[in-house]
């Protein structure tokens, strides 16, 4: 565990070449990175780490979700079913899910449009942004004056582009 600021713990949830899942008090954190496409680990990982972190929240769990920025392919059947089925499954226990589809072009556009897809299928109850950075995306989940923001926006700007 890695203490950002007084009481805001950064706790590994799973890590692995495709993606890092993790949580800092009621907000759990997710990369998904290149090769996460077909991975259904990532998925099961998120579920795990709403289900641990739901359990303690009075508020509900916030979620950052962040896609790769580069290079990245749609998910596969299997993970976007999985994904459906989770989200619904944890609807009740999230408040808000910011989810970070980095960059611009051709690949972001496939993204969203992905996203997009899942959302319509899904329907979710709870707040869900779509943003276009990490900073944006944390902005919507965390006040941006308190004492974690900084540190943790770092935290996951060296996480975007891959494991470190």
């Amino acid at each position: 565990m890695i203490e950002l600021a007084p009481g805001w713990l950064i706790e590994v949830e799973d890590s692995t070449n495709n993606h890092w899942v993790g949580s800092c008090g009621d907000l759990m954190i997710a990369f998904a990175y290149q090769g996460s496409h077909n991975d259904l680990r990532h998925v099961q990982a998120i579920a795990r780490c709403i289900d641990r972190l739901g359990k303690n929240s009075k508020h509900g769990v916030r979620i950052l979700f962040v896609l790769p920025p580069l290079h990245a392919k749609p998910p596969d059947e299997k993970v976007r079913r999985a994904l459906v089925d989770e989200l619904r499954r944890c609807a009740a226990q999230i408040s808000i899910a910011a989810i970070v589809v980095e960059g611009t072009g051709f690949g972001a556009a496939i993204h969203r449009g992905v996203l997009t897809g899942i959302l319509g299928v899904v329907r979710p109850k709870f707040r869900l942004v779509v943003e276009g950075s990490v900073r944006a995306g944390l902005s919507s989940l965390l006040d941006s004056k308190s004492a974690v923001f900084r540190p943790l926006l770092r935290y996951c700007e060296d996480r975007l582009t891959g494991p470190i």
